[in-house]
């Protein structure tokens, strides 16, 4: 999903000094607290940049909020994608109400009474289509990539800890400890793994 918002006035200082106290990459941080995401962010755009000619300068009429996001679906014919929109959009709103009031109630058209509907119509009036789109790992959910991410690290963990073991037998029998540990580690929460 992408959400091109424009702003009710040429003022983005307010919502820029919002976001700036919210964790880019942090359990604390409120799109954590919706377990389908696996990568968000909030952007403000003031305007165009010229990049030269034979360019003409070309300005913005609006200052932007843009929200590209990745979130899990598991379905891939267009209805069900549509229904998968709304479910996760149902997800942020009972997760985060005060912080989508407090972000997007900056835009044009964000509605006075917040409720479901409303939001969800809300960011389809401004969801835009990315064209091509490239998904990270378009078959495994947001928890399948925390949980490998997190083995990951561990396992780099151990092969530093490993060349320090002269002995192969020894590193033979801690490689078999640490394959067996992974199965007894939880999945790390949203938001833990950077």
């Amino acid at each position: 999903m992408t959400v091109l918002a424009p702003f009710k006035n040429d003022n983005a200082d307010d919502l820029r000094s919002y976001l700036a106290k919210i964790p880019s990459v942090d359990v604390d941080s409120p799109l954590a607290n919706i377990p389908l995401t696996h990568n968000a962010r909030f952007n403000i755009i003031d305007d165009l940049p010229f990049v030269g000619a034979p360019a003409l300068y070309d300005h913005l009429q609006y200052q932007y909020l843009l929200f590209p996001c990745v979130f899990d679906t598991g379905n891939t014919k267009w209805n069900s994608v549509r229904r998968d929109l709304d479910t996760y959009l149902m997800h942020m709103f009972e997760a985060i109400p005060t912080e989508i009031s407090a972000i997007w109630g900056h835009c044009v058209g964000f509605p006075v009474t917040l409720t479901l509907s409303a939001f969800q119509g809300f960011v389809k009036k401004y969801q835009i289509s990315g064209g091509f789109f490239f998904a990270d790992y378009p078959n495994s959910s947001a928890k399948e990539v925390r949980k490998a991410l997190f083995e990951q690290k561990q396992f780099i963990n151990f092969v530093i800890k490993a060349q320090d073991i002269p002995d192969s037998v020894q590193l033979k029998a801690d490689f078999f400890e640490f394959y067996k540990s992974l199965g007894d580690m939880p999945t790390p929460p949203p938001g833990s793994i950077i």
